[in-house]
């Protein structure tokens, strides 16, 4: 169901585009060409331009904050391998790359509910979430920063550290915001006092993080974690103070977003 569901966000939007795969991205042409007045496009077009050129000189130029879009390598990365140079297919190559993850996560994640006794159909939850959905359609890279998380998980429970660890720092590679899972993995070692697993988080996943970031700086002169983006927006103190500042630039926006985030995150968080 989540593989159909998510072919289908995918592929009207392919079929609008009359089977450009690359529509998904949403290329401006502010970055793609250089024009300062011209289009801002979306965040998928940083992946392509890194997948189409993962050299850190050359692609700079395309991408708005360099340090903050190249530390979410690994998705581009992917792309460019399977690839194999092939520019005309690596959009359908990260379009491929997302479902597999995502589809993958979602059948995983069910194994687990099922090991704790947890109805399989509350996977769906994770599998059609608008968040991930959105990103699939919109060629980001958080279908595959959170299905390693999945994986993590999933390794972990059937003891095997090693892997657990080494998912945890690919996770950290695809995006950011994986940082808080790691930690939570990290500190329930410290806890349960499994030494050799903290070791082994700190230094298989925390610390190449860390060096990689340390380079970051040192080709762009600045980290990637914290440095944002384009229409980047600060970190909230107060819960859905980030939602809610939307309508002081659009009403309308706020209210649609409200529709899509209201059910969705809102009201079953404040349950």
């Amino acid at each position: 169901m989540t593989l159909l569901f998510i072919a289908m966000v995918a592929g009207i939007v392919i079929l609008q585009a009359e089977g450009d795969p690359l529509a998904l991205a949403r290329i401006g042409t502010k970055y793609s060409e250089g024009d300062a007045n011209g289009s801002e496009g979306y965040d998928g077009q940083f992946v392509f331009f890194m997948a189409r050129d993962l050299n850190p000189a050359s692609v700079e130029k395309y991408l708005d904050v360099p340090a903050y879009r190249y530390q979410r390598v690994l998705l581009p990365l992917l792309a460019q391998i399977i690839s194999v140079g092939n520019i005309k297919i690596i959009p359908w190559m990260i379009l491929i790359i997302n479902i597999m993850f995502h589809t993958s996560a979602t059948w995983v994640l069910g194994r687990i509910f099922y090991r704790w006794g947890i109805n399989r159909w509350y996977t769906l939850v994770y599998g059609c979430w608008v968040g991930f959905s959105l990103a699939i359609r919109l060629d980001l890279p958080e279908p595959v920063a959170f299905g390693l998380i999945v994986f993590a998980l999933y390794t972990f429970l059937n003891n095997k550290p090693v892997i657990t660890w080494i998912l945890l720092g690919l996770a950290l590679f695809a995006k950011e915001v994986t940082v808080v899972f790691v930690l939570a993995f990290l500190i329930h070692e410290v806890i349960k006092k499994q030494w050799r697993g903290a070791i082994g988080v700190i230094f298989i996943a925390i610390i190449p993080y860390i060096l990689f970031q340390s380079w970051l700086w040192k080709q762009f002169g600045q980290f990637g974690i914290g440095s944002g983006g384009a229409m980047a927006t600060p970190f909230e103190v107060i819960p859905y103070m980030g939602l809610l500042r939307i309508g002081k630039y659009s009403m309308f926006y706020l209210a649609m977003m409200m529709v899509v985030f209201g059910p969705a995150v809102v009201l079953p968080s404040i349950w």
